[in-house]
C-alpha cells in the first residue's frame, strides 16, 4: 500500500493545528480531532502501522471527543492566552490554554464503550490526559503533546509532510533537540496550579504563539561551537557513588565555580543543553564547556552509561562532569548556587582534588564485589546499600 493518501492527510492536520493554535472559538479543534481520525484510518491501511494511532493515549481522548461532536453535539469552552510576564515567572512551558467543559468531555468518554485492538484500558488511559480546570479540562497540553508524537510517527515513516504546520513543527522539534529540551509537555505544571493560571488569563490575539521555548536557531546558539570533549574514552568509566559521596564532590564543584571567576561567568550563562566539564590533568584542572546531547552520543557510543537523569537539566540547572584519573564524576549544579562567592573557601588544589577522589569508594579490580551486584552477606540487597 502506497504512503500517498497518507501524506496530503498528514499536511492538513498540521496546518490545522496551527490555524488551532491562533483561535479562541472550539472550532477549529473540532477540525483538528476530524483530521486526527481521517489521519489515523489512512495510517491503518499501511501495512507498517496497522494500529494507526491507537496507541497514542492522547489520541484516544480526541478520537472520543471527535466522535462526541459527529453523534451528540458540539464543544463547549473556549481558548485563551496565559499571560506572559506570569507565565515567564512560573517558568511554564506553554502559554496558552485550550478549555472544554468537563461535562462535555465526560459525555465523551462515557461514551465510548467499544474496544478496539490497542484500547485496553482505554477509559484510564483517556482520564490520564486530563487537567482539571475547575468546570473545565486544559486540553491544550495533550494536543500539543499529540501533535508531537504523530510528527515522530510519521518522521518514522520517512515520509515528506508538505505545508507550513509541518515545516513549523519540524523546526521546533530540532531546535529543543538541539538545545535538550524534552519535547513533551507536562500535564501538571510544578510551579502553580490551575487556579493560579486561571487568575492569569487574557483573550487571544493574532499575535499568540504555541512556541513555549523560544529557542533561537542552532546556528545563533553562542554556544554552539561547544561540542564533545577531546579526551581518550577508550580508558573513561563512570563512577557509581551516591550519599555523601556525590554531595562531597557536588560542594567541591561548586565551590570551584565559585572561586572562579570565569567559569563563574561561563556557568551562569550557559543555557539547559550546554554542561561544564573539569579535567583534572597532571597539574591543573582544566575547565571547559561540551553539548550535552552531543556527548551523550558519544559517551553511549563507547558504552559509557550515565544516569539519565544527568542528562536533563532542568534551565536553572548545570551539567558539571569532573574527570579525573579516567573515572567520570557527573554532578547537578544549581546555577543558584553561584550567585554569592563565599570567600572563606579557597579553590580546590591537584592535591585536594586527588584527597577527594581517594575518599570516595571506587571498586579497586573485578575479583571484587561490584557495587550494583548483589551482597555476598545473602541479604538480597545491592552491595552498595548493604556490606560496602
Amino acid at each position: 500500500m502506497t504512503t500517498s493518501i497518507i501524506q496530503p492527510c498528514a499536511a492538513r492536520l498540521f496546518n490545522t493545528y496551527s490555524q488551532h493554535a491562533q483561535s479562541s472559538s472550539l472550532e477549529s479543534l473540532q477540525y483538528l480531532v476530524e483530521e486526527a481520525y481521517k489521519l489515523h484510518e489512512r495510517m491503518r491501511k499501511n501495512a507498517a502501522c496497522k494500529t494507526g494511532l491507537l496507541d497514542l493515549d492522547e489520541f484516544l481522548l480526541l478520537k472520543a471527543l471527535r466522535n462526541y461532536s459527529v453523534h451528540q453535539g458540539e464543544f463547549l469552552g473556549e481558548a485563551y492566552y496565559i499571560d506572559t510576564e506570569f507565565a515567564k515567572s512560573m517558568q511554564l512551558e506553554l502559554l496558552r490554554v485550550c478549555l472544554v467543559k468537563r461535562s462535555t468531555v465526560n459525555l465523551a468518554i462515557n461514551h465510548e464503550p467499544t474496544l478496539e485492538h490497542g484500547e485496553e484500558n482505554k477509559i484510564n488511559r483517556i482520564r490520564g490526559q486530563l487537567v482539571d480546570f475547575g468546570d473545565f479540562f486544559n486540553l491544550e497540553p495533550v494536543i500539543f503533546n499529540f501533535m508531537v508524537k504523530v510528527y515522530e510517527k510519521l518522521k518514522a515513516m520517512n515520509l515528506a509532510i508538505p505545508g507550513q504546520g509541518y515545516a513549523d513543527i519540524d523546526q521546533a522539534y530540532l531546535r529543543e533537540k538541539h538545545f535538550n529540551y524534552p519535547h513533551y509537555l507536562s500535564l501538571h505544571p510544578a510551579n502553580c496550579d490551575a487556579e493560579e493560571i486561571k487568575q492569569h488569563l487574557v483573550p487571544l490575539n493574532k499575535s499568540t504563539t504555541l512556541d513555549r521555548s523560544g529557542l533561537p536557531a542552532p546556528e545563533q546558539d553562542p554556544f554552539h561551537q561547544f561540542s564533545t570533549l577531546e579526551l581518550n574514552y577508550q580508558a573513561l568509566s563512570p563512577i557509581d557513588y551516591e550519599g555523601d559521596d556525590y554531595e562531597a564532590i557536588h560542594e567541591s564543584l561548586t565551590h570551584q565555580i565559585q572561586e572562579k571567576p570565569d567559569s563563574l561567568l561561563i556557568a551562569k550563562a550557559l543555557p539547559t543543553h550546554q554542561g561544564m566539564a573539569f579535567i583534572a590533568s597532571e597539574n591543573s584542572i582544566d575547565v571547559t564547556c561540551f553539548n550535552i546531547a552531543a556527548q551523550k552520543e558519544l559517551f553511549e557510543n563507547h558504552n559509557i552509561e550515565l544516569d539519565p537523569f544527568f542528562y536533563q537539566p532542568s534551565i536553572n540547572e548545570l551539567l558539571a562532569l569532573f574527570i579525573h584519573n579516567n573515572k567520570i564524576f557527573p554532578v547537578i549544579l544549581h546555577k543558584s548556587d553561584f550567585i554569592t562567592t563565599p570567600k572563606s573557601i579557597a579553590m580546590p588544589s591537584k592535591t585536594e582534588w586527588d584527597e577527594l577522589v581517594a575518599s570516595i569508594k571506587i571498586p579497586a579490580s573485578s575479583n571484587k564485589v561490584g557495587r550494583n551486584e548483589p551482597c555476598p552477606c545473602g541479604s538480597g540487597k545491592k552491595y552498595k546499600k548493604c556490606c560496602a
